[in-house]
């Protein structure tokens, strides 16, 4: 495929032509011209969300059927190649059902849809910053509970002030869960203890989390400086 510009590592470069052995790039070459349709086509990788509550009408959790198939289509539709589909917070018990339907659609075959990293987690075991979510869900950290989850869940949210959010953290990573501190005004020790024990990641930077303050580093302060 001949393209005005390509995204490398370098940056966007061009004219280029791109050679691909079915999911595998095999060479980036550079051409002296392209023409036609080539002249206005843009190559880049897919974009990864690890967080897509739903999209347009359609809510991840209540997701079902040929719901997938228009999540796919309106995913693709705006880049998206690899994604989460997240659940926010909700009673415990309430799980199951959309985790077992999101496990139904991970194991349809591929093909030309974006796919399916794992389940993100987005709560219930969040702070003191619930922004949109129910704060009489938000519960305390049950290690049993994340201990019992399925394979499948690839990402968890959670408030750095929890008492047992460096267990948690220590459990899944331990499962190659990635962790992230998100809902929270946590303390800095908090926020400390927690990254040390393996969280990589800070869900939604500025938002549901308490800010940058000179006297005060808030949690969007210290997620910058880590």
């Amino acid at each position: 495929m001949e393209c005005a510009l390509v995204l490398t590592p370098d940056g966007l470069r061009g004219p280029k032509r791109v050679t691909w052995d079915g999911a595998v790039i095999t060479a980036v070459e550079p051409v002296s011209s392209v023409t036609g349709a080539a002249t206005d086509r843009v190559l880049a990788p897919g974009f990864v969300d690890l967080q897509v509550n739903g999209i347009d009408d359609v809510d991840v959790a209540a997701a079902d059927g040929a719901d997938w198939e228009r999540l796919d289509s309106l995913l693709l539709a705006q880049g998206v190649t690899t994604w989460c589909p997240t659940l926010v917070t909700m009673p415990l018990p309430r799980y199951d059902a959309p985790l077992a339907r999101i496990r139904a659609a991970m194991d349809r075959p591929a093909g030309g849809r974006p796919a399916i990293a794992g389940v993100h987690l987005e709560g219930p075991f969040l702070g003191a910053a619930p922004g949109a979510h129910n704060p009489a869900w938000i519960v305390p950290v049950d290690l049993d509970w994340l201990a019992a989850l399925p394979g499948r869940v690839a990402v968890v949210t959670l408030g750095a002030e929890q008492p047992e959010a460096v267990a948690a953290t220590k459990l899944l990573t331990e499962r190659g869960v990635l962790v992230s501190i998100g809902h929270t005004r946590a303390s800095e020790g908090d926020f400390d203890a927690v990254a040390a024990a393996g969280a990589g990641l800070v869900t939604h930077l500025f938002n549901g989390m308490s800010g940058v303050h000179h006297r005060d580093l808030g949690v969007a302060a210290l997620a910058l400086s880590h």
